[in-house]
């Protein structure tokens, strides 16, 4: 009995232990999460001061981001113009840019290292039931290259006889890529398309803890004033990424912040908080 007794102590006295355990981390959460909320507020506060509101909804939770590399696969990449193209020759023209061209002369497409893309598709009309946001969708599809889907996630500029141009917006595992996007060009007997692309496949991966809500806050008002820009309120903001690469055919794909104001949208690197240039 004396035994039992010993035994049925101990596990009181841990299961006593776990209890404190657990609230005392309960507790430690309770303090982080108001800290989080009174730094928040404090931000806020400053924007305010300067003019500027910020809606109620806004949320910069995240959790993990991943920053990528990237890679040039010249094979794979003949295997998608062939889809678009045909059977096709290549010519390397130097400097990582290879052209290539439709056996039948349908049509021809120029790839860079840095993700730049040309196609050209001769002989091309309008057929019954023409939707130009479609046929653009089924062209990304067949180039291999992942875009936005939804509504509202095309630019459509297209009249009654099917001319016009559909602007796609490149994504990475269903999140926007700033600064990448395709244009067709449809008319005249013939599509074209223009454009960056973010390279054929991601060859790592390193997972990095994006800025907290404040401290990306009073990184973009500090950006605002750099600029000499102004603005008065922020209603969203959303995770993205942004695009590099050298002429090689490496790339990466950085994770930002892209705030939506009434001025229009401000991109911040959500790791480091440098601005983001050249997203138009």
């Amino acid at each position: 009995m004396d035994k039992v007794k010993a035994k049925n102590f101990i596990i009181i006295v841990l299961l006593i232990m776990d209890a404190i355990l657990l609230a005392l981390i309960g507790a430690d959460l309770a303090r982080s999460a108001s800290s989080s909320r009174a730094a928040l507020e404090g931000a806020v506060s400053v924007l305010a001061e300067n003019g500027i509101s910020v809606s109620e909804n806004l949320s910069f939770d995240a959790g993990p981001v991943n920053v990528y590399t990237t890679s040039r696969d010249e094979q794979l990449e003949r295997q998608h113009v062939n889809a678009l193209l045909g059977e096709s020759e290549y010519v390397d023209l130097g400097g990582s840019i290879i052209t290539y061209y439709a056996l039948d002369g349908s049509g021809e497409a120029t790839f860079r290292g840095v993700g730049g893309i040309q196609v050209r598709l001769g002989g091309w009309t309008a057929g019954e039931g023409f939707n130009a946001e479609n046929e653009a969708r089924q062209m990304a599809s067949e180039l291999g290259i992942e875009v936005l889907t939804g509504s509202g996630t095309a630019q459509v500029n297209v009249n009654e006889e099917g001319g016009g141009t559909v602007v796609l917006f490149c994504a990475h595992e269903g999140v926007l890529i700033a600064n990448c996007r395709l244009v067709f060009t449809f008319g005249d007997g013939s599509v074209v398309i223009e454009g960056t692309r973010p390279l054929d496949t991601v060859t790592s991966a390193v997972e990095a803890d994006p800025l907290d809500a404040p401290t990306a806050l009073m990184r973009f008002l500090e950006l605002l004033r750099e600029r000499g820009q102004v603005c008065s309120e922020i209603s969203s903001a959303s995770l993205a990424y942004y695009f590099t690469a050298t002429a090689a055919g490496d790339g990466t794909l950085e994770p930002v912040w892209r705030i939506i104001t009434d001025t229009g949208d401000f991109y911040l690197n959500a790791v480091t908080g440098a601005a983001v240039e050249n997203v138009g």
